[in-house]
């Protein structure tokens, strides 16, 4: 791949001609993860792929790089477009792999909330992703990994009210419902579509808050337990 030929397509002449740039492949990432580092005293640019892209075809590799591009220089006056047939291609690729993702081993109790779940709010339409539990942090109860189709659940929730688990599932299952939109360079996870669905919950407001109630108990618990 030419990289200076692809980023021409979103950068002015200037930063490809004041810029050394380079493409490197990493065993260090997960699947399809990516990133770029901008050396800005030296004028070096850096996108780290995962090994996983080396098999990508390089019309989707373009998109990756020309995506990474736009979100490094998006406030600056670098930029000549914020999307392009590449970077299309690239999110239609990066919002189908969950069809193809390796199926993992799922916790047991994820599994029967996911199906409970599905029949009352997807119509028993929604394909079962890998379910599993991470490690017990409060920062980020859940999350919904594309690339592997992975919702993780935070083990701080292990021994909750099924209703709160449940709660946090169906907010990541709504990532694998809904994907995400992309403007303007920035990638945009909680649309008003999404939001829409999420009250659809049944109680949502007081699970909410039931859920705050229940975090804040568990912190105090954590913060004596560790003084």
């Amino acid at each position: 791949m030419d990289i200076k030929e692809i980023l021409s397509n979103v950068c002015g002449t200037q930063v490809l001609n004041e810029h050394l740039i380079e493409v490197k492949y990493s065993d260090k990432f997960n699947k399809f993860n990516a990133n770029i580092k901008y050396y800005k005293a030296n004028k070096h640019i850096v996108f780290h792929l995962s090994r996983k892209w080396e098999g990508v075809s390089d019309e989707i590799k373009a998109g990756l790089l020309q995506s990474l591009a736009v979100k490094l220089f998006r406030r600056s006056n670098f930029l000549i477009t914020t999307d392009t047939v590449n970077i299309q291609l690239y999110n239609l690729f990066m919002k189908n792999l969950s069809a193809v993702a390796e199926r993992k081993e799922s916790d047991d109790i994820l599994i029967a909330i996911y199906k409970e779940l599905n029949e009352r709010y997807f119509q028993g339409l929604m394909d079962m992703p890998n379910l599993v539990l991470g490690s017990n942090t409060f920062r980020k109860l859940g999350c919904y990994e594309y690339a592997t189709d992975t919702v993780t659940i935070s083990s701080v929730l292990q021994n909750a009210p099924k209703e709160l688990i449940a709660s946090v599932v169906y907010h990541e299952l709504l990532h694998k419902k809904h994907k995400f939109n992309v403007k303007n360079g920035k990638s945009f996870h909680h649309t008003p579509e999404f939001k829409k669905d999420e009250t659809l919950f049944e109680n949502y407001q007081q699970v909410e808050n039931q859920l705050k109630k229940y975090l804040s108990t568990k912190k105090r618990r954590f913060s004596w337990f560790h003084f």
